[in-house]
Protein backbone atom coordinates (compact mmCIF):
# COMPACT_ATOMS: atom_id res chain seq x y z
CA UNK A 1 0.00 0.00 0.00
CA UNK A 2 1.24 3.38 -0.96
CA UNK A 3 0.61 6.78 0.18
CA UNK A 4 -2.60 7.12 -1.86
CA UNK A 5 -3.60 4.14 -1.56
CA UNK A 6 -3.60 4.85 2.26
CA UNK A 7 -5.39 8.56 1.29
CA UNK A 8 -8.06 6.61 -0.65
CA UNK A 9 -8.80 3.84 2.37
CA UNK A 10 -8.88 6.70 5.40
CA UNK A 11 -11.42 8.52 2.70
CA UNK A 12 -13.48 5.13 2.26
CA UNK A 13 -13.52 4.20 6.32
CA UNK A 14 -14.05 7.21 8.03
CA UNK A 15 -16.47 8.65 5.28
CA UNK A 16 -15.15 12.02 4.12
CA UNK A 17 -13.49 13.82 1.26
CA UNK A 18 -10.75 12.46 -0.40
CA UNK A 19 -8.60 15.70 0.32
CA UNK A 20 -9.62 16.35 3.67
CA UNK A 21 -8.23 12.43 4.15
CA UNK A 22 -4.77 13.61 2.68
CA UNK A 23 -4.32 16.49 4.63
CA UNK A 24 -4.93 13.76 7.93
CA UNK A 25 -2.57 11.65 6.64
CA UNK A 26 -0.19 14.10 5.49
CA UNK A 27 -0.57 15.90 8.54
CA UNK A 28 0.17 12.55 10.55
CA UNK A 29 3.41 12.17 8.69
CA UNK A 30 4.50 15.16 9.02
CA UNK A 31 4.06 15.89 12.66
CA UNK A 32 6.07 12.27 13.20
CA UNK A 33 8.53 13.25 11.13
CA UNK A 34 9.03 16.15 13.60
CA UNK A 35 8.97 14.32 16.75
CA UNK A 36 11.48 12.10 15.68
CA UNK A 37 13.80 14.55 13.61
CA UNK A 38 13.72 16.47 17.35
CA UNK A 39 14.75 13.02 19.30
CA UNK A 40 11.62 12.49 20.48
CA UNK A 41 10.59 9.43 20.16
CA UNK A 42 6.38 7.99 18.64
CA UNK A 43 4.76 5.46 20.43
CA UNK A 44 1.58 4.33 18.42
CA UNK A 45 -0.17 1.76 20.68
CA UNK A 46 -1.10 -0.93 18.93
CA UNK A 47 1.36 -0.51 16.13
CA UNK A 48 4.87 0.36 17.42
CA UNK A 49 7.59 3.06 18.57
CA UNK A 50 9.77 5.25 15.95
CA UNK A 51 12.94 6.04 17.68
CA UNK A 52 16.50 7.90 16.90
CA UNK A 53 19.70 6.18 18.00
CA UNK A 54 23.09 7.72 17.06
CA UNK A 55 26.51 6.64 16.69
CA UNK A 56 29.06 7.99 18.87
CA UNK A 57 32.24 9.30 17.02
CA UNK A 58 35.07 6.80 17.17
CA UNK A 59 38.23 6.43 15.44
CA UNK A 60 39.01 2.90 13.56
CA UNK A 61 41.41 1.36 11.24
CA UNK A 62 41.22 2.33 8.26
CA UNK A 63 40.69 -0.37 5.28
CA UNK A 64 43.55 -0.48 2.74
CA UNK A 65 42.28 -3.73 0.81
CA UNK A 66 40.60 -7.12 0.35
CA UNK A 67 41.15 -10.33 1.42
CA UNK A 68 41.29 -13.97 -0.18
CA UNK A 69 37.77 -14.94 -1.35
CA UNK A 70 36.29 -13.78 1.87
CA UNK A 71 36.53 -9.98 0.75
CA UNK A 72 37.15 -9.32 4.16
CA UNK A 73 38.91 -5.80 4.38
CA UNK A 74 42.75 -5.56 5.84
CA UNK A 75 43.00 -2.87 7.79
CA UNK A 76 45.53 -0.75 8.52
CA UNK A 77 47.42 -0.57 12.41
CA UNK A 78 49.14 3.11 11.77
CA UNK A 79 46.47 4.96 9.11
CA UNK A 80 43.47 5.20 11.41
CA UNK A 81 40.60 7.11 10.05
CA UNK A 82 37.32 8.71 11.98
CA UNK A 83 33.95 7.30 11.83
CA UNK A 84 31.56 10.92 11.92
CA UNK A 85 28.22 10.68 14.42
CA UNK A 86 25.45 9.30 12.78
CA UNK A 87 21.71 9.06 13.51
CA UNK A 88 19.29 6.28 12.26
CA UNK A 89 15.69 5.68 12.86
CA UNK A 90 14.58 2.80 14.67
CA UNK A 91 11.12 1.35 14.46
CA UNK A 92 10.11 -1.73 16.82
CA UNK A 93 6.27 -2.92 16.49
CA UNK A 94 4.07 -3.25 19.15
CA UNK A 95 3.70 -6.53 20.42
CA UNK A 96 0.02 -6.42 19.49
CA UNK A 97 0.98 -5.56 15.77
CA UNK A 98 3.43 -8.89 15.73
CA UNK A 99 0.93 -11.11 16.79
CA UNK A 100 -1.79 -9.48 14.08
CA UNK A 101 0.82 -10.61 12.15
CA UNK A 102 1.93 -13.94 13.53
CA UNK A 103 -1.92 -15.27 13.49
CA UNK A 104 -2.59 -15.13 9.73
Amino acid sequence: MNRSELVQRVAYDVSINKSIAEKCVNTTFDIIKIAVKEGVSVTLIGFGTFEVFSHTHFPMPRPIGRRGSMHRPLFSDSDRTTVKESKFIHFRPDTNFISLINDF
